[in-house]
């Protein structure tokens, strides 16, 4: 059987002999198939891009925007969550796993906590701002992780050292400091690819919403022994 099987099938009502001799029998017998078939509506899906709220400090998070998309920050690890992650239960649940210690804390703690955390993020504003070049750059060493599915940290640890003994005996120091100065990290790569998959995911809900109807092409199986 074709696995690319029309869908208009299951829009269509099924016509038996039953059913038209139930409406020969009733008063509308002259009623045609197109006035039986319910009318198709179209399903609208949403973003649900979340916003920040300034109560969620009490969880020990505050917020970075990148992209006009608000993504939750510990103030204590540092870590970037998914837009997703703004929800009072996903994030006391990053604050009882990781910062258990904490979790009995008042709101004044964390506050005193964001300021310490804005603090130390002016010092590294002082150096020089990102050129978009090297920002690109972070983003595209992001994109060839995430779709090798490989650790966040082989950037930093294998490529980049890779990259800069190459430089260095291809064209020189002046280039090997260049890739130096490519934001690397785990926690950049992580962030990257939280905000590439936020925005993938609102592009493609914006193309389906525009859809009428929907082509779905769908696996015999997807058990990795071929056995679902």
């Amino acid at each position: 059987m074709s696995k690319q099987t029309s869908l208009s099938n299951f829009f269509k009502q099924p016509s038996t002999s039953n059913s038209s001799s139930a409406i020969v029998n009733g008063s509308d017998s002259d009623v045609s198939e197109n006035e039986l078939r319910p009318p198709l509506k179209k399903v609208k899906l949403t973003s649900k891009i979340l916003n920040y709220d300034e109560r969620y400090i009490e969880y020990g998070l505050t917020y970075l925007r990148e992209n006009n998309i608000d993504l939750p920050q510990c103030i204590i690890c540092s870590m970037v969550l998914a837009n997703a992650s703004l929800k009072p239960n996903k994030l006391l649940r990053h604050l009882e796993t990781n910062h258990v210690h904490y979790k009995n804390r008042n709101k004044d703690f964390f506050l005193r906590k964001l300021h310490e955390f804005k603090e130390s993020k002016k010092i590294i504003k002082s150096f020089p701002t990102e050129d978009k070049k090297y920002l690109k750059c972070s983003y595209l060493a992001a994109m060839h992780i995430a779709k090798s599915k490989k650790a966040y940290t082989i950037c930093e640890k294998l490529l980049k050292p890779c990259m800069i003994d190459i430089f260095t005996e291809l064209f020189g120091s002046e280039y090997a400091t260049k890739i130096n100065s490519i934001p690397m990290s785990n926690d950049t790569i992580s962030r990257r690819i939280n905000v590439m998959a936020v925005d993938i995911e609102y592009q493609l809900i914006q193309k389906i919403n525009k859809s009428i109807f929907y082509g779905i092409q769908i696996d015999e199986s997807t058990d990795i022994n071929n056995e679902a």
